[in-house]
């Protein structure tokens, strides 16, 4: 026999029946039920729920989310590199090598240098060609003429190199102009691979 039977009779069992139905009508749950239903309905039309609801479009629709939230595409395969036993002694070797001086890195005279040789290249490419080689043909020919091994032929080749560099140095053209400039965009064209295949 069932626990409900046994009670049934009960005024136990009448009493918690008759209590339950009361609390299911009584106001004050509906009291206390109801401010909370109030304030969530005022916030969902004030402007602070706009914005939320602004934020969680904008979060939604952003790109790192869709990256996070996509399906792993079956077809793509990741291989660590280092557990591979061609390349994974290589870059052992590198990481030994490179690791030190990833830390003196910042702080180095090597990358101010390097630093300041990119913006100048980006800056002006031509120019510092140019510069490179009005430096490399007079220096060549100086060491040329000190030998004694100048023939007509190479004088004026050199020369030649030097006026082209001279020319060079004039020209004030930034990497950006240069790339989307019609020869730029004429060498991209040629050497940009094709699409993939869908």
């Amino acid at each position: 026999m069932s626990e409900s039977n046994l009670l049934g009779g009960s005024r136990l069992y009448t009493g918690y029946g008759r209590l339950r139905d009361a609390a299911q009508h009584a106001h004050l749950p509906q009291l206390v039920r109801r401010p909370g239903q109030v304030g969530l309905s005022a916030l969902k039309h004030s402007r602070l729920g706009e914005v939320g609801r602004l934020f969680g479009r904008w979060i939604r629709g952003s790109w790192l989310y869709r990256w996070l939230t996509s399906e792993p595409d079956p077809d793509v395969v990741v291989i660590d590199l280092r557990e591979t036993w061609t390349v994974g002694p290589l870059i052992a070797v590198l990481e030994l090598i490179f690791g030190p001086l990833e830390r003196f890195w910042p702080d180095s005279g090597v990358r101010t240098l390097t630093a300041q040789t990119a913006n100048q290249v980006r800056s002006a490419p031509i120019r510092l060609f140019g510069q490179v080689v009005t430096i490399t043909v007079v220096v060549t020919l100086v060491l040329t003429l000190a030998i004694g091994e100048m023939t007509t032929s190479s004088l004026g080749v050199r020369l030649c190199a030097l006026a082209v560099g001279l020319l060079a140095t004039r020209i004030d053209t930034s990497w950006e102009q240069l790339r989307d400039g019609a020869l730029g965009r004429a060498l991209k064209a040629v050497f940009e691979p094709p699409e993939p295949p869908e």
